[in-house]
């Protein structure tokens, strides 16, 4: 687990699924999708990997409409970190196979991106209420 002042906490996979508070948990693949629904992404691009849904991003990200704040934390590696202040990077607790899961991105000048990542890279995360 790394800690940022401003924005928080960044996690690995494990470290993700283990920290998620009693009530709570990290929201699946399948559940990041039922918010894009409500926020406007057409069907047809849910389940798309990459970017799509940007008019969606932009009522995610701080400050939007949407009230979800999300924070543009960045990412970060076994090295260094990336993207700080120009992506968020959340978990899934979907995963792919042993040594993959499936994340969000929320850029600041692009879509909403689903991706497939290693577990041992650093995300934030957003629990949902059980």
């Amino acid at each position: 687990e790394i800690y940022t002042l401003k924005q928080g906490r960044l996690y690995n996979f494990k470290d993700a699924k283990n920290s998620v508070p009693l009530g709570w948990k990290l929201p699946t693949d399948v559940e990041w999708m039922e918010l894009e629904r409500s926020i406007g992404m057409a069907d047809s691009e849910l389940e798309d990997f990459g970017f799509r849904g940007y008019n969606e991003s932009i009522t995610l990200r701080e400050n939007g409409p949407s009230g979800f704040n999300a924070l543009l934390s960045g990412t970060k590696n076994s090295n260094s970190f990336y993207f700080m202040n120009r992506s968020g990077y959340f978990w899934t607790s979907t995963e792919t196979d042993t040594q993959t899961a499936i994340c969000r991105e929320i850029g600041a000048n692009s879509g909403i991106g689903r991706f497939t990542d290693n577990m041992k890279m650093y995300f934030s995360v957003r629990c949902i209420k059980k």
